[in-house]
């Protein structure tokens, strides 16, 4: 596995597998990943991004379906979550994972931008919604490891994330997060 960190002095710095070492200084806002998937985690789920510390945090995580399914989640520490339908993947190709999240964003971000989930995968748009985040500290926020101990996903995302860098949000329509027609389970912790 690798873990990526970015820090507001160097941009993006490699860290290799060092689950310590994937927490950064700084807010990196919206971000786009580049991640392999393993092919032998059926029925579990993972990490990808989670922000915050234990009984205040927010993560992105995804869900092993299938030989050809995935899901991906997204988890509100203390209100809970929703959980994409079936995802149609590739396990042999990689993905491209956009991830928007207030709390990736600094406080001195607009309101508007910091209220906003939008995820896409490869791009196909998850979910455009409003949606409120715990504010997270600068060193508060993981790539591919959960330390807080959220209960949605393990402690490690056992993929690769081949690349991660700062991505530009999209002035998209926001739609309320109880207003997605989907199929989705919602959950509470």
């Amino acid at each position: 596995m690798s873990v990526v960190r970015l820090e507001s002095r160097n941009n993006i710095g490699w860290l290799g597998s060092d689950p310590l070492l994937s927490r950064f200084e700084g807010h990196p806002g919206q971000v786009k990943m580049t991640l392999r998937l393993p092919n032998d985690r059926l029925g579990t789920a993972e990490p990808l991004i989670v922000t915050g510390k234990s009984g205040s945090g927010d993560s992105i995580y995804i869900i092993y379906q299938d030989a050809s399914h995935i899901r991906i989640g997204f988890d509100h520490w203390g209100v809970g979550g929703v959980v994409s339908s079936d995802i149609l993947v590739d396990f042999n190709e990689p993905h491209i994972l956009t991830v928007g999240m207030g709390s990736l964003f600094p406080a001195t971000f607009p309101e508007a931008g910091r209220d906003k989930l939008y995820v896409e995968l490869n791009g196909r748009i998850i979910w455009n919604v409003s949606q409120k985040f715990h504010q997270s500290d600068s060193g508060s926020i993981t790539f591919g490891v959960n330390l807080i101990g959220g209960g949605t996903s393990s402690a490690l995302f056992s993929g690769k994330i081949v690349n991660i860098s700062p991505d530009t949000p999209k002035d998209t329509e926001v739609s309320s997060l109880s207003q997605i027609n989907m199929k989705s389970s919602i959950r509470n912790d």
